[in-house]
């Protein structure tokens, strides 16, 4: 008899290009309504998603990781109305500890484009805490999240990691302050909204651009 597992299918930096990476992105709202659409699958028995920047990843629990990823196909047909090509980058997956070490990699930093980065914790932590508001009887993925916080907290209290600010935003920063003379004179425009626009504004302002 076959059992449930835990399942990860991941669309990442390493794995897939940013363009793709856009059209797979999905809104609080969008994870809501996919979620509920999982509740309705008898072979789904517990289901989450984390969308950020630099991936979009799904977190399962059943017995079926190929028809998990079908059935994620399917939905971003049918439910998000997007045809996507996704013969052109398919996911990684991995199930059991593997994916159990690579949430845990995901919020310590150590799976991001800048080694020890904040915001992957911060939107972990959220995730965990959307899934135990709308979805209290998923026992399993809400301890792995809550177990995946913890381990990213303990990797920068007793690291390195945790000693200074480390983002995609203040490394770019870093390099655009690096072809001026006085960033005064610069003129700034930043095009999107969200965290990661806010921060890099701050990183900016705090490299002493005034416009």
């Amino acid at each position: 008899m076959m059992l449930s597992q835990l399942i990860n299918i991941s669309w990442n930096h390493k794995n897939t290009e940013i363009i793709f990476r856009d059209k797979l992105a999905l809104s609080h709202k969008e994870i809501l309504s996919l979620t509920r659409a999982a509740d309705n699958h008898h072979d789904i028995v517990e289901f989450a998603a984390l969308s950020t920047c630099n991936r979009m990843e799904f977190y399962a629990v059943s017995k079926k990781h190929a028809m998990i990823k079908c059935w994620i196909f399917n939905q971003y047909k049918h439910l998000f109305k997007r045809n996507l090509e996704f013969e052109a980058f398919m996911p990684a997956i991995l199930t059991g500890k593997d994916a159990v070490e690579h949430l845990f990699r995901v919020a310590g930093g150590m799976d991001s484009m800048v080694i020890g980065e904040k915001q992957i914790l911060h939107q972990v932590r959220s995730m965990q805490e959307n899934l135990l508001q709308h979805n209290e009887n998923f026992s399993l993925l809400n301890q792995l999240f809550i177990d995946a916080v913890c381990c990213g907290e303990e990797v920068r209290k007793k690291t390195q990691l945790g000693s200074e600010e480390r983002s995609i935003s203040l490394e770019l920063v870093k390099n655009a302050m690096e072809f001026t003379a006085d960033s005064k004179k610069l003129n700034i425009l930043l095009i999107g909204a969200g965290n990661t626009s806010e921060l890099t504004a701050r990183h900016f302002i705090d490299a002493g651009a005034t416009k």
